[in-house]
């Protein structure tokens, strides 16, 4: 029988062209990151060090991972995205941390597109969603999962708050509580300040604009400062917020120093300062060209508040590689005013036409990319943990599958008898991994960079080039295992060649390990 005339359809909710553009806005930045893999360079360890906060065991405020700074302070100020990253794991698993990402990802660029359009509301959808996705092309490299992920989450929220804060003042005060969580989240917490007070300038050289967060006082006379101070108290607020963290001002202090350090500029590309030679820096050299050409261009409504921001994110992007991440979220959100095409927002503008094909693509473009969760994937026995083969980056299976078995092995046992203490000298890139994979066995290094002295660093560098002398250091540091990359043909070649170390059958080409055949002293 035929449904009767006007009675209820079952059928896919219409939407309009805009909102499809928004929704592609939105939904292809997070669903881009389904096709890389997850990087556990700065996420296995936070991951056991979360479990551990989980579990009863504290903060760390000491570190327990090495065995060359064993016992040494450690300032974790990363613990809340630590704890957070470790119970989504322990919920749902490795693909449970993919789908993580993209929702992390997604949830970032919605808040990008309402800061874009709180700014300027005369701007149609696809200008909106070009600049929203524009930004992602630069930021992309960044967006690995790890704390810095989740910063970048907040301050696009940050953005999106105080680009609304005239027409929504009381929403402006969740920056405070914004900016707490994120301190105890990631060292960049120090940037929600920052966007405080960039608006507080706004405020004061706009005058009138600042009484939808001070109040408009009749007594006042409505000087532009009187209308400002709802703003400055924001911006106060908010770098109070900064000090609320289980480690008080050590946090703030931390998180200054850490850009400063020699050791990170050196040893990790991100802290360089980014090159126009490489994608990422000519992504992020042509965006500043661009950005600098609007501002030109549009000179006589350009503000020097605007001016000032657009300078500071630069600099922080053309200072560090690792700057670059907030740089093109606060771009487009300060430029999308002075888009020539921006036209006044009207509230009178016709509705657009809904059609079910825009939400069918929208659906389609989710369904297309779910396999790529890697849901109900078989588990790599070697990595252990329920790991997917193929799904983790810097973490190689046949090395944790000879590690893990060697470590409850009759062999380990033995030289524990002989007074030697597992001990593994292994690749910086895979000491995070190897201390959630194997967590009996410590490790030399991490990607705790700023935890390691420079004699140690020089120590590592000559071991792991091989350089006369290595044997030495390795006696020293009282190594009992060493883990050799691939790529590390040198070191490779002289471990196997040199009657101290004992190859350790199953190994590949990406890794092998070696046993001392040194006896200990008691």
């Amino acid at each position: 029988m035929a449904p009767a005339r006007g009675g209820p359809r079952i059928g896919l909710p219409r939407i309009s062209l805009p909102q499809l553009w928004l929704g592609l806005a939105v939904l292809l930045p997070g669903l881009a990151s389904l096709l890389s893999v997850l990087s556990t360079v700065d996420l296995a360890y936070g991951l056991r060090a979360g479990g551990e906060i989980l579990d009863g065991a504290g903060i760390p405020r000491t570190d327990t991972y090495t065995f060359t700074v064993a016992g040494q302070p450690w300032l974790d100020q990363q613990w809340g995205a630590q704890v957070f990253f470790a119970a989504w794991w322990r919920a749902l698993g490795w693909s449970g941390l993919v789908l993580l990402r993209a929702v992390l990802i997604s949830a970032a660029w919605a808040c990008l597109v309402v800061a874009i359009r709180q700014r300027a509301p005369g701007l149609g959808a696809r200008t909106v969603a070009a600049l929203a996705l524009l930004a992602f092309m630069v930021t992309a490299p960044a967006m690995a999962l790890r704390p810095q992920l989740v910063g970048i989450l907040l301050f696009c929220l940050v953005l999106a708050l105080l680009a609304g804060r005239h027409r929504h003042p009381r929403l402006a005060w969740a920056v405070p509580l914004v900016v707490l969580a994120w301190a105890n989240v990631h060292g960049s917490f120090v940037l929600g300040p920052a966007l405080a007070g960039l608006g507080w300038l706004e405020d004061v050289r706009l005058g009138g604009l600042g009484r939808g967060l001070a109040g408009r006082s009749a007594r006042s006379g409505g000087r532009p400062f009187d209308l400002a101070l709802g703003g400055l108290a924001l911006a106060v607020v908010t770098g109070l917020a900064t000090l609320v963290t289980p480690f008080g001002p050590g946090a703030l202090a931390y998180a200054l120093t850490l850009s400063s350090n020699r050791e990170l500029a050196a040893r990790i590309s991100e802290w360089q300062p980014p090159s126009p030679a490489d994608p990422t820096g000519l992504l992020f050299f042509g965006s500043v060209v661009l950005v600098a050409v609007i501002v030109v261009l549009r000179r006589g409504v350009v503000r020097w508040p605007t001016v000032a921001g657009l300078a500071l994110f630069a600099a922080l992007g053309l200072i560090a590689a690792r700057g670059v991440a907030w740089w093109p979220a606060a771009a487009v959100t300060m430029v999308a005013p002075l888009v020539p095409w921006a036209a006044p927002y009207s509230p009178f503008r016709r509705a657009p036409r809904v059609n079910a094909l825009n939400t069918l693509i929208l659906v389609l473009l989710v369904v297309v990319l779910i396999p790529l969760l890697r849901v109900g994937a078989p588990a790599d026995p070697k990595l252990g943990m329920g790991a997917p083969a193929g799904l983790l980056g810097q973490a190689p299976a046949a090395v944790t599958g000879v590690l893990r078995e060697w470590m409850h092995s009759g062999e380990d046992l033995q030289m524990r008898s002989m007074a030697w203490t597992p001990q593994a000298w292994a690749p910086q890139t895979w000491g995070s991994w190897l201390e959630l994979a194997v967590p009996d066995l410590p490790v030399a290094v991490d990607s705790r960079i700023e935890l390691f002295p420079a004699d140690l660093w020089a120590d590592y560098d000559t071991v792991a080039d091989a350089r006369p002398g290595w044997q030495a250091i390795l006696e020293r540091r009282e190594a009992t295992l060493l883990v050799v990359a691939g790529t590390q043909e040198a070191l490779l070649a002289a471990a196997r060649s040199d009657a101290g170390w004992r190859e350790i059958p199953g190994g590949d080409a990406t890794g092998t390990v070696f046993v001392t055949t040194r006896s200990a002293t008691p």
